[in-house]
């Protein structure tokens, strides 16, 4: 009876251990992607700024990410999509190096760039660089010439 009762428990627990979840591996290494523009391009200005995408993966192992254009940060956030615009000169032909930067936990980066040319063809923009910055499209902030008037009113 003994031999019974000792073959169903081991029956039983060989049953409950083999249903048990397999640990998964996690994976400490995100990722970031630049997905527009695409290396090469040519953006032909004409108002609109452009927007540039970058995708991350494992967000949840990363503590920044941002993107930069020739070294001077535009966007910085976690979000699934990252997303920037920049407005170039105008009257001026250029190339840009897009960078977008993933740091992950341990301080490691990952990274992604593309360099692209920019034509501008509108002759009414001002002479000023303006670079849009959006934050977890949470806020936008942008660089622009404003009167303190101009100013109080926006905070009015």
């Amino acid at each position: 009876m003994n031999k019974i009762i000792i073959s169903i428990l081991s029956l039983i627990f060989l049953i409950v251990s083999s249903c048990e979840e397999p640990e998964e591996t996690i994976n400490l290494q995100g990722s970031i992607t630049i997905q527009s523009p695409y290396d090469g391009q040519e953006f032909i200005y004409a108002g609109q700024p452009l927007e540039i995408i970058a995708i991350i993966s494992n967000k949840e192992v990363a503590t920044s990410a941002y993107i930069s254009i020739n070294n001077n940060i535009i966007s910085s956030g976690l979000s699934d999509t990252l997303k920037a615009y920049y407005e170039p000169n105008s009257n001026i032909n250029q190339e840009v190096n897009v960078e977008a930067i993933l740091i992950n936990n341990e301080g490691e980066p990952d990274s992604d760039n593309v360099t692209i040319s920019i034509n501008s063809i509108d002759q009414n923009t001002m002479s000023s660089e303006i670079v849009f910055m959006d934050v977890d499209d949470e806020f936008k902030m942008m660089r622009t010439p404003v009167t303190n008037r101009q100013f109080l009113n926006f905070l009015n």
